[in-house]
């Protein structure tokens, strides 16, 4: 279905999706592929001479390449060796000397370098594209920009049909659309141009990519991607908003322990750095999640900050989310077990006045129900205030440490590094 028999001027014949030829009697192009509907050769005929290219894969990579000319007065073959990266394609070795890639952000080669030993990396092609595929070749030196078949987006190019090859289809630049129909699965009667199976990328390249042939699915990467965002975000921000009950509690248990006033600050300034940490964690994996989603593989925090390494991702992640989960359970239960506390127990070790004060003291708030209770170490310093009383627009329960003039945590924190590091 959707297989044209003749094209600009060309005949075409099909195996099922499969293109067999493509052009006219002395100047013709045929194929082979494999069972899962790969391209493994192709034999490019311009009257007496003929070019065969037999390819090799590591999955859905093309690692190599074989092409062999014969003609009437030359028959030569040659081997291009490809070379990939944690973005794909990056290069070749062709005799013994490799080149590399420069790409610009939407993945288009537009630059070829070749590497010459410990030397400055030499330009030896540069390419210029439209929108939609069309390439020009700027310069080349040895013809490398003509030898060269990866271009726009990294796809490959065939220069004797000016198609790109794109596994499943072959895509007209000129055009813009593919030659042939892509599967009834991808039609998407919501989208504009969903119903075109010849489109390519919904007739949007800037925005979106098509890396095999079928139309992608970018809407419901979009929403995907802006799901996982959405997610983690609501995540990180109940984590965050937990921060001033779990350095609560951390500081309720500093004095319990009888820590002194800056022992008590230092504890529940780390454990409220930590949390607000915890939960910029998991906004930070949440987008690469969908950055991931949406650039078809490339999650920059694993690929970027942890150089590949999946395990490593996903224990540091789970670690964010568990620690998190823990922060949001502390900021949901906390206030009420907080609340409870016997105002008689015995915080810093002593249970006499010392300058005046009792080692706790309790406030209760006219404004709501609840207390305020005030922690003094063992010399009778004021530790720190626990407010745990209901009070409208007012964070419930949080802290105030020895600082004065204390707003609250954060503010605790900033005083303690200036303490801490003499400024």
């Amino acid at each position: 279905m959707g297989n044209p028999l003749t094209y600009k001027g060309r005949s075409l014949t099909w195996q099922g999706r499969r293109l067999i030829s493509y052009g006219i009697e002395n100047k013709k192009a045929t194929y082979t592929y494999d069972f899962n509907n790969v391209r493994t050769s192709k034999t490019a005929t311009d009257g007496t001479t003929s070019v065969t290219s037999k390819y090799i894969y590591d999955g859905n990579n093309l690692i190599a390449e074989q092409r062999s000319v014969k003609g009437p007065d030359k028959d030569k073959s040659v081997w291009l060796y490809y070379i990939y990266g944690v973005d794909g394609i990056a290069g070749f070795n062709y005799n013994g000397v490799t080149y590399l890639y420069r790409k610009n952000v939407q993945g288009d080669i537009t630059h070829i370098y070749r590497k010459d030993g410990n030397k400055d990396l030499v330009e030896v092609a540069h390419y210029a594209y439209d929108a939609f595929g069309n390439t020009e070749i700027v310069s080349e030196t040895d013809k490398i920009g003509s030898l060269n078949p990866f271009r726009y987006r990294g796809y490959y190019f065939d220069i004797e049909t000016k198609l790109y090859y794109l596994i499943s289809r072959y895509y007209d630049p000129e055009t813009c659309r593919f030659i042939s129909a892509d599967s009834i699965e991808y039609l998407d009667p919501e989208t504009l141009g969903g119903l075109n199976l010849y489109a390519y990328c919904c007739n949007n390249p800037v925005m979106c990519v098509d890396d095999n042939g079928t139309a992608r699915k970018w809407r419901q990467k979009l929403l995907i991607g802006l799901g996982i965002v959405a997610g983690a975000v609501l995540f990180a921000a109940a984590v965050i908003a937990s921060a001033g009950t779990v350095a609560a509690v951390a500081g309720t248990v500093a004095a319990t322990l009888g820590m002194s006033a800056v022992g008590v600050s230092i504890v529940g300034s780390i454990a409220s750095l930590a949390t607000i940490t915890v939960g910029v964690g998991i906004a930070a994996f949440g987008l690469s999640d969908a950055i991931e989603v949406w650039s078809d593989g490339v999650n920059p925090i694993r690929d970027y900050v942890m150089g590949g390494n999946q395990t490593a991702y996903n224990y540091t992640k789970l670690g964010f989310n568990i620690a998190g989960t823990v922060a949001t359970l502390i900021g949901a239960f906390a206030p009420k077990i907080i609340r409870s506390i016997n105002p008689k127990t015995n915080f810093g070790g002593h249970n006499t006045p010392i300058n005046g004060q009792t080692p706790l003291s309790r406030l209760i708030n006219s404004r709501g129900d609840g207390y305020q209770i005030n922690f003094y170490d063992g010399n009778g310093n004021w530790s720190f205030r626990l407010d745990a009383y209901s009070q409208l627009n007012h964070s419930n329960p949080h802290v105030h440490f020895n600082v004065p003039n204390s707003k609250g945590t954060m503010f605790g924190l900033f005083w303690l590094i200036k303490k801490l590091f003499g400024r």
